[in-house]
């Protein structure tokens, strides 16, 4: 979500920004308190659940355009320290302060409610409160992509696949290793599929094929269709089953021919675009801390969805404009 953080660095797509402000609107109404039923009937899974991979796909086109910028062609090169430096503060420094934020906030509410071991083991666990998988996972991410985008550069669609195959393994050994939930939420390797596929659309002269698209929409709708909707739990996907690699294909394919066609511009979205990070650690904390209070005090749902949504965005962008000259700065200092 915070792939282009400076206006002036990496050639920056404004519709890529669009998406991102879209994506993180869904994230922000997703995790109001819907029943299943409303998710059930609104088809949610077919596209608030799509709004994080749409985000690592994003993430791994956005790498993959400042790898070639910056003529990044050896694993040596994305593992300089620097650098690799240099993108981590990009999610340490917003994460670092919202922490701060949250724990006050926390210890005024309910004081004695965090310990100091639970708050340093909440740090690295990425915080508190729905999308607090988020931090830990971009952490990893900034490992993972390199290996990630040289496979998909050197052997292009066939690499492609190979990522979907080594995601799937990795989810059966996962299962086989009996992994418990809250370990499997907090490991970035459930996305590679989707990083990958965002590399791909990336990379020059790529163009999809129509019926492997179509091939793969079909076969997303069908997974989601029957986890979703029809009861049924396939082995090695039990965990996050609506926004796995198989769930993910439809929006995949969808991805593929959007990234490269479309030019979207809207003000409004691109700054929430922009922000979309700091959003996501935003709404943590108006979930986690002050959405019981909320729905305690105002009983309309639609009141309550909108008291949240603009609690969270307005959160974020406060965050967002407290620290990003601090990051900026910090990322200077390393030059």
């Amino acid at each position: 979500m915070r792939e282009l953080l400076h206006p002036k660095n990496m050639g920056r797509e404004r519709y890529i920004d669009v998406v991102k402000g879209v994506c993180i609107l869904l994230v922000v109404l997703f995790h109001y308190q819907w029943s299943e039923t409303i998710k059930k009937y609104f088809l949610f899974a077919f596209w608030f659940d799509m709004a994080v991979p749409v985000f690592m796909i994003v993430s791994g086109y956005v790498y993959s355009k400042m790898f070639e910028r910056r003529g990044i062609c050896r694993l040596s090169d994305a593992f300089e320290l620097v650098f690799l430096l240099k993108r981590a503060l990009r999610f340490i420094v917003p994460f670092t302060m919202y922490y701060a934020v949250h724990l006050i906030v926390i210890c005024v509410l309910d004081p004695g409610g965090v310990g100091v071991l639970s708050a340093v083991a909440g740090y690295f666990e990425g915080g508190f409160g729905p999308g607090s998988f988020y931090f830990p996972v971009m952490l990893q991410f900034l490992v993972l992509f390199p290996f990630v985008y040289f496979l998909v550069r050197k052997y292009g669609q066939s690499g492609f696949a190979a990522c979907i195959l080594i995601t799937a393994a990795l989810e059966m050994l996962k299962t086989l290793a009996g992994m418990d939930a809250e370990t499997y939420r907090l490991l970035a390797f459930r996305y590679i599929a989707v990083i990958a596929c965002g590399s791909l659309i990336a990379q020059k002269g790529f163009r999809p094929s129509p019926f492997l698209c179509l091939a793969a929409a079909v076969i997303g709708f069908a997974y989601t269709w029957l986890t979703g909707y029809a009861g049924i739990v396939l082995w090695s996907l039990e965990y996050w089953t609506s926004t796995s690699y198989a769930a993910s294909f439809p929006v995949m394919a969808l991805m593929m021919y959007a990234i490269p066609s479309v030019r979207l511009g809207c003000r409004p979205l691109e700054v929430l675009g922009k922000a979309s990070f700091d959003i996501m650690l935003a709404q943590m904390l108006v979930y986690y801390s002050f959405a019981e209070g909320i729905y305690a005090a105002v009983s309309e749902p639609l009141l309550q969805i909108m008291i949240c949504a603009l609690l969270g965005v307005a959160g974020g962008l406060a965050l967002y404009a407290a620290e990003f000259r601090i990051t900026r700065r910090l990322v200077r200092c390393l030059r």
